[in-house]
């Protein structure tokens, strides 16, 4: 065991059965314990929350021996959140990318939740409450700075969503798009849009077009004398590297971009 730390509590690892100090507040699996034998509990709580648990239902968060060990943490079939959510229509859709991957548990999907679960051992997919605490599993796709945000905003709440975004050491802010390495990620992030334009942080402001990062303005394509209602820049997925004027008021998805703080 490593040196536990002031209020640390104690995990085990699955791989290879050691106990570590960790934050009582992080949220994990746990076992309980009583005359009968343990109990794997699959939902993640703080450790004060698993003792509650376990005290309600089932004795105690688990004492066991040093033998126990290869009894209690054998490979076990949990679930694990995926990127996949019943949207308004009520088909389930991938949050990101492009996959046909739909392998429902026997009565699945059904109307426990909105969000998707995969079994760590079956594979199998299930429909659980989104407000359930559980596992989860992440892919880096591509640049992980670019995020596409299938929410269809206006171009003002589009901005205020992108830097209302909480990332430790991190901001957020919509994307100023620049010739460089990224265009073909943006590109890719633009035809996984649900709407046929993004808008980027592009804005006419005064009597010029502004990246709203302080970007150099590289592009020179756009009516350097927009009509009124058109002062907001937006990628269409017939991108072919220019930007175009659109009404700020219109309702599509849009692109953010993570930089260090």
């Amino acid at each position: 065991m490593n040196e536990p730390k002031k209020e640390s509590c104690a995990a085990v690892s699955f791989k290879n059965k050691k106990i570590y100090a960790r934050s009582c507040d992080n949220h994990r699996m746990f076992v309980c314990s009583n005359v009968t034998g343990y109990t794997f509990v699959k939902e993640a709580k703080t450790w004060n929350d698993a003792l509650n648990y376990c005290n309600h239902y089932h004795g105690n968060l688990a004492c066991f021996r040093s033998n126990d060990m290869n009894k209690i943490f054998t490979q076990q079939d949990f679930p694990l959140w995926v990127g996949m959510r019943r949207e308004a229509g009520g088909s389930f859709t991938w949050i990101s990318g492009s996959s046909n991957y739909k392998n429902w548990k026997t009565g699945e999907p059904s109307n426990k939740g909105n969000c998707t679960t995969i079994s760590s051992l079956t594979k199998l997919m299930a429909t659980e409450d989104c407000g359930l605490r559980l596992p989860f599993v992440c892919i880096q796709e591509g640049n992980i700075n670019v995020i596409l945000v299938k929410e269809s905003k206006s171009w003002e709440e589009a901005l205020e969503h992108c830097r209302g975004l909480n990332s430790s050491g991190f901001g957020f802010d919509l994307i100023s798009v620049q010739p460089g390495d990224e265009q073909e990620n943006i590109t890719n992030k633009v035809m996984e849009a649900d709407t046929n334009e993004v808008w980027t942080g592009l804005r006419f402001l005064g009597d010029d077009w502004l990246w709203v990062d302080g970007g150099n303005m590289l592009n020179t394509s756009l009516d350097q004398c927009p009509m009124q209602e058109q002062h907001c820049g937006a990628l269409s997925k017939n991108y072919t590297g220019s930007i175009e004027a659109k009404d700020c008021s219109e309702r599509k998805n849009f692109l953010c971009y993570r930089f260090p703080l």
